[in-house]
């Protein structure tokens, strides 16, 4: 019952590691009061939106009736791969923006897909790799996504967020020892900039005390 409940906490500390994802793509949400909320849409419905705030460690909820307006980036065609005119760099925030709508919609085998091709573009980005690693963990290839979790550390051995994908992976699928090696990392590691959540540190400071508790029960 207690490691159920313990996957169940890893599912959701994936999905708010998962909305800090492609931060570049910031949206603002302008409520009836005028009061602007900027962060990142992880969860769209017909009633109620959920955005991810800095600093605050879960999503926002804004029910539709109270918001005025939603500014967020557009994508100029369905098929991001056919305007030819686009440079390398127009083309990957173009990629990135699709990858991001595929997510919050779930189609997550089309993010792969296209993710993919943003790695052709870019192969030595090593977020990337840390992005397909959470996008097949969703997806529940695990295989895959340690793979792809590694590759990012091939390329940036100290990737705080790397080692938190796979320290979630390893939980999930039963590699104790393996997921608190690789909290411990992403402890180690892990960077104080613009783009860091600290709730993000503390998220991981409780993980590692769960997995204590579950490896002696």
């Amino acid at each position: 019952m207690y490691r159920k409940q313990f996957i169940i906490l890893i599912q959701v500390i994936l999905f708010l590691l998962f909305a800090n994802l492609f931060s570049v793509f910031a949206e603002t949400i302008i409520l009836e009061s005028g009061k602007q909320i900027k962060g990142k849409i992880v969860e769209k419905t017909d009633s109620y939106i959920k955005i991810k705030v800095k600093d605050v460690p879960f999503p926002l909820i804004y029910y539709l009736d109270e918001i005025k307006q939603i500014d967020e980036p557009s994508v100029s065609s369905e098929d991001t791969t056919s305007n030819s005119s686009l440079d390398r760099s127009e083309m990957l925030k173009e990629y990135l923006t699709k990858i991001r709508q595929y997510y919050l919609s779930k189609k997550y085998e089309k993010a792969v897909l296209l993710l993919q091709k943003a790695i052709k573009l870019d192969p030595d980005n090593p977020d990337y790799y840390v992005d397909l690693g959470a996008l097949y963990c969703y997806l529940e290839k695990f295989e895959n996504a340690i793979s792809s979790l590694q590759e990012a550390l091939k390329l940036d051995p100290e990737d705080d967020d790397a080692y938190v994908e796979l320290g979630i992976v390893y939980s999930i699928v039963g590699s104790s020892g393996k997921s608190k090696e690789n909290f411990l990392k992403a402890i180690k590691y892990y960077k104080e900039d613009d783009e860091s959540d600290i709730s993000d540190f503390f998220l991981l400071d409780f993980l590692l005390k769960k997995i204590d508790k579950y490896d002696y029960e």
